[in-house]
C-alpha cells in the first residue's frame, strides 16, 4: 500500500469510526499530514477499559510496515507519553510528551 492509499484507509476509519476521530490530544495515537487517529477509551467491562483503536489496527493486516507509519507520520504513545518524530511538536512537548527520533526507537530499530 502506498501512502496516499493508506491516508485513504485512514479517512475511512475516522468515517466508520467516531471512537477514532474524536478525543482528547492525549489520545492520539497516530497523525499525518493533518488527520489525526484518536485511540480512545472504552469500557471492556465493570472496571476495565480498552482502547477503541489502537496502535496495531494502523498497519491494515500486514498491508503496511511499522517502517512505513513511522516515516509517512507521527506515532504517538499516550501511555508513555512520548511520540516517534525526528522534529520536535510543540502541540505534543505543550501536552507535556517527549520526543523519540525515527532511528533507533523501539518499535523499529533501523
Amino acid at each position: 500500500m502506498n501512502r496516499e492509499a493508506y491516508k485513504k484507509e485512514l479517512l475511512d476509519l475516522l468515517e466508520e469510526d467516531e471512537t477514532a476521530r474524536f478525543g482528547n490530544p492525549e489520545e492520539a495515537i497516530y497523525e499525518i499530514d493533518g488527520i489525526v487517529i484518536y485511540g480512545g477509551f472504552t469500557e471492556v467491562s465493570s472496571n476495565e477499559f480498552g482502547r477503541t483503536i489502537d496502535h496495531n489496527n494502523l498497519m491494515y493486516e500486514g498491508e503496511v510496515t511499522w517502517e512505513q507509519i513511522i516515516d509517512w507520520g507521527i506515532v504517538i504513545i499516550p501511555e508513555t507519553k512520548t511520540y516517534i518524530s525526528d522534529q520536535e511538536i510543540e502541540k505534543y512537548k505543550k501536552l507535556g510528551f517527549s520526543n523519540i527520533p525515527v532511528r533507533g526507537n523501539h518499535l523499529v530499530g533501523y
